[in-house]
């Protein structure tokens, strides 16, 4: 078998040169469906006007993942442009440009703590600021936080191997994050409208989003993390092209799923402004703290009062 640059079989030096090409293409492609769907859920959120703080963080994950982008870009183009002399050139040319790759991996991961922070922070509000939800969330936030220096030493010292392990449990405590929020506010919906029927009808939608949107990050992620601890070294040619196209899938993906379900939400209001029972309309349901929450953890009073008690504006999503 003959080697490329650095004594790399040249079946892994072609399957890298493929996905350096391949996976921004996948990416833009994905991007590119994200970037529409961002300007419709900021155009919904500026008709209603109360969603800043989530228009905040959404637009600063829309930065990272196009910073993401960006640099993958440039990566491609440092490689099949600027190191095109021969092929073993090209090759070299992956690790050329140690900078914008750690750039690449800090965005990356930036998007992700983003996401996990507002899915955190509507499980938070939701149950009315409780301390316990607090404290979980905040050690698993900061776990995460505590990983990309990690991982970044370890890139910047080409620890591929090591680095691949610390970027897997980013991604691990990411879906944990993701699995657990969205059952605890599942689980929240539930117990709040369980004493009512119609209520807990009325809210079945607003379940079906947050399963919808969690499972589309989840699953994504899940699979990038298995692939990212199983591949030791690039043996597996078939793994590694999987690993890599999933890492491009997954940056697009870490912004779509929240903000398709902050539109979804939003968008939800007017479906329902012909419900039978107007006054129990989805946007009821706020990511604030409000009275309803609090009446509705008061036993003394009664499903009625909760039902009047809720708040009409629109979902702070």
């Amino acid at each position: 078998m003959s080697s490329s640059h650095g004594g790399l079989p040249r079946p892994i030096g072609e399957a890298l040169l493929d996905v350096n090409l391949g996976g921004p293409l996948v990416q833009t492609l994905l991007t590119g469906i994200y970037v529409i769907l961002y300007a419709q859920t900021m155009i919904l959120f500026n008709k209603h006007g109360t969603q800043r703080f989530h228009s905040i963080i959404l637009t600063l994950l829309f930065c990272m993942i196009i910073i993401n982008m960006g640099t993958n870009w440039y990566q491609t183009r440092s490689i099949f442009i600027l190191h095109n002399d021969t092929w073993s050139t090209m090759v070299a040319g992956v690790s050329a440009g140690q900078d914008l790759y750690l750039l690449g991996i800090v965005s990356q991961f930036m998007a992700v703590l983003l996401a996990d922070f507002l899915m955190a922070w509507r499980c938070y509000v939701l149950w009315d600021q409780h301390i316990a939800v607090f404290a979980v969330f905040t050690v698993l936030l900061l776990a995460e936080i505590a990983v990309l220096p990690i991982t970044l030493r370890l890139r910047s010292e080409h620890k591929l191997g090591s680095g691949q392990v610390f970027t897997s449990v980013y991604f691990f405590i990411s879906v944990g994050i993701t699995i657990l929020a969205t059952t605890l506010i599942i689980f929240r919906i539930i117990a709040l409208t369980g004493r009512g029927g119609k209520a807990k009808r009325r809210y079945r939608y607003i379940i079906e989003v947050l399963i919808e949107s969690g499972a589309l990050y989840s699953c994504t992620s899940l699979i990038v993390s298995v692939l990212l601890a199983l591949d030791k070294g690039f043996t597996n040619i078939p793994r590694m092209k999987a690993m890599f196209y999933g890492l491009a899938i997954i940056t697009p993906v870490t912004g779509i799923a929240p903000t398709l379900m902050a539109a979804r939400l939003v968008a939800g209001m007017k479906t329902t402004q012909s419900d039978t029972y107007p006054s129990q309309q989805i946007s009821a349901l706020r990511f604030t703290r409000s009275t309803w929450f609090r009446g509705a953890q008061n036993p003394s009073r009664s499903d009625s009062t909760v039902v009047v008690a809720a708040p009409q504006g629109p979902i702070d999503t």
